[in-house]
């Protein structure tokens, strides 16, 4: 799975996709009718010459790991596509979300 930020509503989603740019359906049809963030997200993206989705998975990094590791990430050390860092990311947001659903994951 890939945690990313969507690009019409800016909350934290998961797919299964790696090149994913909106949380559902409706997110998806508002962002195309609506277009002004998703076209400046391709413009960043096309500049940069990386996938848009890659600045969103950054964005979901920034949002959900520490800012020594975002830091680290600044600095060379690893990459938004590295197995530990998105297997960091997806315990954490996945934590939030058991968190937000009143589950204690500690329980036995």
């Amino acid at each position: 799975m890939t945690v990313f930020v969507c690009v019409h509503c800016d909350d934290l989603a998961e797919s299964p996709r790696s090149d994913a740019l909106t949380c559902s359906a409706a997110c998806r049809t508002a962002a195309h009718r609506h277009s002004e963030a998703l076209q400046r997200l391709k413009a960043i993206a096309a500049g940069s010459h990386i996938h848009p989705a890659l600045i969103l998975q950054a964005r979901a990094i920034r949002r959900l790991l520490p800012p020594e590791d975002v830091q680290a990430l600044a600095a060379g050390q690893g990459c938004v596509t590295d197995k530990r860092i998105r297997a960091k990311v997806e315990a954490v947001y996945r934590q939030r979300l058991y968190t937000a659903a009143g589950i204690d994951m500690h329980k036995s």
